[in-house]
């Protein structure tokens, strides 16, 4: 398997730069410092890991120096000298390209995987290099960013503020609970006052009846009240008329402005058709021939021009090697260039391409035209359609005149609904002045009177107690509702609602914690057996077990003595070729999928010996897996590419 990678305006070089390299192989890209060879890492590393949304690799990827970090103005990437820049990579039929602007905006057609950054790009400031060059042992990062256990952290995250909403809840709960409690005490108390002042005023009344009063008095006061309470029932009922028949016209004026929607959406439609009418009237199959014999005419042209490039002579010349110059094989006498002669013959099949593209689109222009001669048997359908929608609008006005009428009608008795409501007004009003009049003429009998201003504190005090029973009633309806998430919910309801999320919720909360240890133990678990194989293969004799502690996810060494070591405490040496050992573990882990591997300068801590056994692991490996293992190592040469 081959990977093609072509770079354009990336780091140092501008133009563009074409490299291939070979599956199953290690390649070692070789040469001083600042030739370039870091850019060719870092364009893997951004192309087969981007989109990066996750904030801790979005900072690996800005150390890295394949993202522009906030603070800075230009992308790292991106030639100083051009606004923008191109990374394209094919392999295995697999094809990603990334733009990359000057200012930092990224585009990819073909996503990548962002746990690449941390599985399979090895650089000194890589996350896990910088721990283990730190001495740090935490691991546990690791096993939770490349294991599904981040994944239910979030949840449990989101989970826990579940929780502690259900627990303000259930606090709010008993203490709307214990509020309903003393106001229905508070109710029970005033209830009992209130049927004690009532049977006070009774008993005052029953006092007042047995006095003998002027019999014409009573009498009128008993017609009077009579009179009172009929007009009153009148005027209930010309209210209750009054509110039905403004409802039903604001109902009858919703269905007329639906009626005004539909015909206003049916004339935009007639006049959309009957313009699709006019233009397929225009048609003629005369026009449309001339049309089609102009479009051929151009296809001719285009023609010409495509005999033209492909009888090119530079195209019949075959791939030359990439350091020798050759004769001329057409006139024998000029020399020529291979790279110069690649790069014509690329322009020259780019300008092919193009002419064939604009062949196809010609001829889909026929294509379209041919269609339209066809186009004019539709017009008696539109016709038809037209009338439909005519038709239609003319029945929705018609109905509309209709409520129209409807509603005059009910405004009519609207009007008379209010003329009898101001006469009931007028007449409860003169009957209540009448009646007041009455009650004090009766007031100034020596005998009554007493007991009519003893009634009148205690009606005062009546009054007052039902005001406390109505607010105490409205306050108790107003707490009767609680809200749970966004629902309503009666509050006899809630504490069962409240104990069943609570339930729920704990339920899940268990469940995610348990999944996170079994996704952290797993994936420690699985490393762990990857660097045990790593450890024999690469024949390690000073260490007997590099492992992830599967209590607290420390990193532990222990020497073939069976001392165990701190990280801090290992040589410069070990301390690298651990580091490159957990990259390699990491990658077999939890990414094996993308048959790349990429390092940037980090043999220089690896003592010769033990890096010419770790070259020898890494070709095994690179052929076990038909992986592309890329490593750069500093030199005081030029530029050079070698398979290992």
């Amino acid at each position: 398997m081959k990977a093609t990678l072509k770079l354009e305006n990336i780091g140092q070089k501008e133009g563009k730069d074409i490299l291939t390299f070979n599956s199953g192989k290690l390649t070692l890209i070789k040469g001083r410092g600042a030739i370039g060879k870091s850019r060719i890492i870092k364009s893997y590393a951004l192309v087969l890991s981007f989109p990066i949304l996750s904030r801790a690799l979005m900072d690996e990827a800005i150390k890295f120096g394949i993202m522009k970090d906030a603070k800075t103005e230009f992308s790292p990437l991106v030639n100083s000298n051009n606004e923008s820049a191109v990374i394209e990579l094919n392999y295995d039929d697999i094809s990603k390209r990334v733009d990359l602007s000057i200012d930092g905006e990224i585009t990819i057609d073909n996503p990548g995987n962002e746990e690449f950054l941390y599985s399979s790009v090895v650089m000194r400031t890589s996350r896990i290099q910088e721990n283990i060059s730190r001495g740090y042992s935490d691991f546990s990062w690791i096993v939770n960013e490349l294991s599904l256990a981040k994944d239910y952290e979030t949840v449990l995250v989101i989970v826990n503020s579940y929780i502690v909403q259900i627990e303000k809840k259930k606090l709010e709960i008993e203490e709307i609970k214990t509020e309903k409690m003393e106001i229905t005490r508070k109710i029970e108390n005033l209830n009992v006052s209130r049927d004690e002042l009532i049977k006070e005023i009774e008993l005052l009344e029953q006092e007042i009846s047995k006095i003998k009063l002027n019999p014409e008095l009573k009498e009128k006061r008993l017609e009077i009240k009579k009179n009172i309470k009929a007009f009153q029932a009148d005027l209930d009922e010309n209210e209750k008329d009054k509110k039905k028949l403004e409802k039903a016209i604001k109902d009858i004026e919703g269905n007329i402005n639906k009626n005004a929607d539909r015909i206003e959406k049916n004339r935009l439609q007639i006049i959309s058709l009957t313009k699709e009418k006019e233009d397929l009237k225009e048609i003629t199959v005369e026009k449309i021939q001339n049309e089609i014999i102009e479009i051929k005419d151009i296809i001719a042209q285009y023609r010409e021009e495509l005999g033209a490039h492909n009888n090119n002579p530079i195209l019949k010349l075959k791939d030359l090697e990439i350091k020798d110059e050759i004769t001329c094989p057409f006139c024998h006498t000029g020399k020529l260039i291979p790279e110069k002669v690649q790069n014509e013959k690329e322009e020259i099949e780019e300008k092919i391409n193009e002419v064939k593209t604009k062949i196809k689109k010609e001829n889909g222009e026929i294509n379209n035209k041919k269609k339209r001669i066809n186009e004019k048997d539709k017009i008696p359908g539109i016709i038809k359609e037209i009338q439909g929608l005519e038709d239609e609008s003319f029945q929705l006005m018609k109905s509309s005149d209709n409520f129209k009428n409807k509603i005059d009608g009910n405004s009519k008795k609207i009007k008379a609904c209010i003329k009898a409501i101001y006469s009931d007004k007028d007449q409860l009003k003169k009957l209540n002045d009448n009646l007041a009049v009455i009650v004090e003429s009766i007031k100034k009998d020596e005998e009554v009177q007493p007991l009519f201003d003893e009634k009148s504190e205690i009606d005062k005090n009546l009054g007052s107690v039902e005001r406390q029973i109505k607010d105490s009633e409205e306050k108790m309806e107003s707490s009767n509702i609680i809200k749970l998430f966004n629902v309503d919910v009666k509050i006899e309801k809630s504490s069962k609602v409240i104990s069943t999320l609570n339930d729920v919720f704990t339920e899940l909360k268990d469940h995610l914690e348990s999944q996170i240890g079994e996704q952290k133990g797993g994936a420690a678990n699985k490393f762990n057996e990857n660097i045990k194989n790593l450890i024999k293969e690469l024949k390690f004799t000073e260490f007997k077990q590099v492992s992830i502690d599967l209590e607290n996810y420390d990193l532990k060494v222990i020497r073939n003595d069976n001392t165990i070591q701190s990280i801090n405490s290992l040589s410069g040496s070990e301390r690298g070729i651990i580091a490159s050992l957990l990259q390699i573990c990491a990658k077999e882990t939890y990414l094996p999928e993308i048959p790349f591997l990429v390092g940037d300068d980090i043999l220089m801590d690896i003592d010769p010996v033990r890096r010419e056994v770790f070259f020898d692991y890494l070709k095994k490996l690179a052929q076990k897996n038909d992986w592309f293992i890329i490593l750069t190592q500093v030199t005081d040469e030029d530029l050079t590419i070698t398979e290992l």
